[in-house]
């Protein structure tokens, strides 16, 4: 469960509203250049350059089965910068929508929840009466590196 109150970034992709813990989010950047990597998995777009550091980029409508959007402005497109457990990654989203804080009691039952994509940790809904699913950063990178060592292992 959330605890008593808590910041997320939200943003959209497809039809979901989807959002990050404030906590794991260093920065939101503009799109750049994409170095891609001879192996990897089809979710690990490449790197990118953040502050003269080389920093792998996530392409999560793949890991989260969803359709890559067609119709997207490119001016709202942003990278957020995220860590956890001294991994950095940017996960390319379409449009971020606010920062929020939520209780709670806002959070709902996995059970009361269809339609989810994996990789959400909980689902909230906001004072807005916007459905908010909260994406399980940790998985998410460690599925993203498991995915990598596994291609090159096999490549070996």
């Amino acid at each position: 469960m959330v605890p008593t109150s808590k910041d997320f970034i939200i943003f959209t992709l497809e039809s979901y509203i989807i959002g990050v813990e404030v906590n794991h989010v260093d920065e939101v950047a503009l799109p750049t250049a994409v170095k891609p990597l001879p192996i990897s998995s089809s979710a690990l777009l490449g790197l990118f350059r953040i502050r003269q550091t080389a920093c792998p980029l996530i392409d999560i409508t793949k890991l989260l089965e969803l359709r890559p959007s067609q119709a997207i402005n490119e001016d709202e497109k942003r990278i957020l910068i995220v860590n956890s457990r001294n991994q950095t990654f940017g996960i390319e989203v379409e449009h971020i929508l606010d920062i929020i804080t939520t209780s709670e009691e806002h959070v709902l039952n996995p059970s009361e929840v269809t339609d989810t994509p994996p990789f959400i940790k909980h689902t909230i809904i906001t004072q807005n009466k916007q459905t908010v699913h909260i994406l399980d950063i940790e998985a998410l990178i460690n599925t993203v590196i498991n995915q990598t060592k596994e291609l090159f292992i096999l490549q070996s």
